[in-house]
């Protein structure tokens, strides 16, 4: 049997100004690392601004949300919030996934209040699993 690691959807560089940890507790070096570090991590992902499509189908965006909103796909927290790349709210702390993506506790808050349009390929897979 074959596993494959879900795909990421919902995931966005941080723009504007670098999240480092306090000069104190890291010192310089140690801020230096987090800013290379972060932005490597971050040089795939898209630009959540890249994405926002006001003039999606409201009945469509209807399902997408409430497919991943839905709780028995909540899986992994970790340590902090995730801070909206839009407005700065917090975002959660899990990841959702239904096996065959992964996405951030937060991904309906984009959706619901910034208009973000997911993948094509995303939101085809959330329209046949609903169709089901």
């Amino acid at each position: 049997m074959t596993i494959i690691d879900p795909t990421p959807v919902g995931f966005w560089k941080t723009e504007g100004q670098a999240t480092v940890l306090p000069f104190e507790s890291v010192g310089l070096l140690g801020r230096l690392a987090a800013i290379v570090i972060n932005n490597a991590l971050e040089a795939h992902l898209p630009s959540v601004r890249d994405c926002v499509d006001p003039k999606w189908d409201p009945k469509e965006r209807a399902r997408v949300l409430a497919y991943i909103s839905d709780q028995r796909f909540r899986s992994t927290g970790y340590m902090g919030y995730s801070t909206c790349r839009i407005c700065g709210k917090d975002n959660g702390t899990a990841d959702f996934s239904d096996g065959r993506y992964v996405w951030p506790e937060g991904f309906d808050h984009y959706i619901r209040e910034h208009a973000v349009r997911p993948p094509r390929a995303f939101v085809r897979h959330v329209l046949w699993m609903v169709s089901r």
